[in-house]
């Protein structure tokens, strides 16, 4: 399941509240209740990252696909741009 950075956000967000709230009932200061939750969920936030990273990392910037339809047909290939160039020059040799 991949979930979008806005909806990633929300949770990070979220999580760092049910830390917070607990931590201001004991504490009852606002400040260290705030740097206890930052710290607390601080792991999340810096796996979050290293996950993205390498997700990036393994899909790469050079193999995304995009749909296209060539010539007459009613067929839609999805091709990298590289892939692309080279069916529309063999096109071109014919």
């Amino acid at each position: 399941m991949i979930m979008s950075k806005g909806k990633i956000f929300k949770l990070i967000i979220a999580v760092f509240f049910v830390y917070f709230f607990p931590l201001f009932y004991i504490t009852e200061s606002i400040i260290w209740a705030s740097i206890l939750a930052t710290i607390a969920t601080s792991p999340i936030v810096i796996l979050w990252g290293f996950f993205n990273w390498l997700r990036k990392i393994k899909q790469g910037n050079n193999h995304r696909r995009e749909p296209y339809i060539i010539g007459n047909s009613t067929e839609i290939e999805y091709l990298t741009p590289e892939d692309l160039e080279r069916k529309l020059q063999s096109r071109k040799k014919m």
